[in-house]
């Protein structure tokens, strides 16, 4: 049985990564923005903002035992023609991959079992046909285990 997080687990590839892995027996922690309202059996929540590194950093610190960690949330940012973009929107979602970056960073800096890191994103999912940024995005460090 292997200790999984799941950054971005409480909807869509997430959620369905994250009731695969609960399914055979592994133990599963979802970290998301939404965690504290998923109500499922068999996972462990955790309210994370994962684009505020030193959240990401002292999450991390006091939770260094997962074997597998898999980042996995989206949320479209900015989408259409190169000129049409807000570019806050833009911007936003260069703060959100930095967020990924923290993750595999802190996490990596913290190795106690861990064996693989990895980076999921539905981007190419998308079926409004335009071309969408796609990242994750997570609120605070608080471990809380369901079932």
């Amino acid at each position: 049985m292997s200790k999984i997080l799941i950054v971005g687990g409480s909807s869509g590839i997430g959620l369905a990564t994250a009731q695969l892995f609960a399914e055979r027996k592994h133990k599963v922690t979802i970290a998301s923005r939404n965690a504290a309202g998923l109500d499922h059996p068999g996972f462990c929540k955790v309210n994370l903002d994962f684009t505020d590194k030193a959240a990401i950093k002292t999450f991390f610190e006091v939770y260094s035992d997962f074997d597998y960690v898999i980042v996995t949330a989206t949320t479209p940012l900015a989408m259409g023609s190169f000129l049409s973009i807000n570019l806050t929107d833009a911007k936003k979602s260069f703060d959100r991959f930095w967020g990924m970056v923290n993750v595999a960073r802190y996490a990596a800096e913290h190795p106690k079992n861990l064996k693989a890191i990895t980076l999921i994103s539905g981007a190419a999912a998308d079926k409004r046909g335009a071309f969408v940024t796609y990242l994750a995005t997570g609120s605070t460090p608080r471990l809380e285990c369901i079932g």
